[in-house]
């Protein structure tokens, strides 16, 4: 049987790559919520047959285009782990994937 934490970073991940606009409103676990750009992901390889995302790096909409880094030389946006993600809301389709 497959892991639920598993098809839903893959239904995830599936989403990302088919979208244009990675703008999305990130609701957490605790309630918090952040508005931002999905610009990545870090793999978890525990199983390297079945594909399973970690984590997610969020940058804010206008540093999509900073290549991760801003002028100091440090990271830009915050990592997300996919288990403290309650729901995310897609602006490019109006559409939300819910992971509670």
């Amino acid at each position: 049987m497959k892991n639920k934490k598993r098809e839903l970073s893959l239904q995830l991940y599936e989403k990302y790559t088919a979208i244009v606009n990675r703008k999305v409103e990130i609701t957490l676990k605790d309630n918090s919520t952040l508005i931002g750009m999905l610009i990545g992901y870090f793999k978890h390889d525990d199983d390297a047959t079945e594909m399973h995302i970690n984590s997610w790096h969020v940058v804010d909409e206008h540093d999509e285009e900073t290549l991760e880094i801003d002028i100091f030389g440090s990271s830009v946006g915050i990592v997300i782990k996919q288990k403290k993600i309650a729901e995310i809301y897609f602006f490019e389709d109006d559409t939300s994937m819910t992971f509670k």
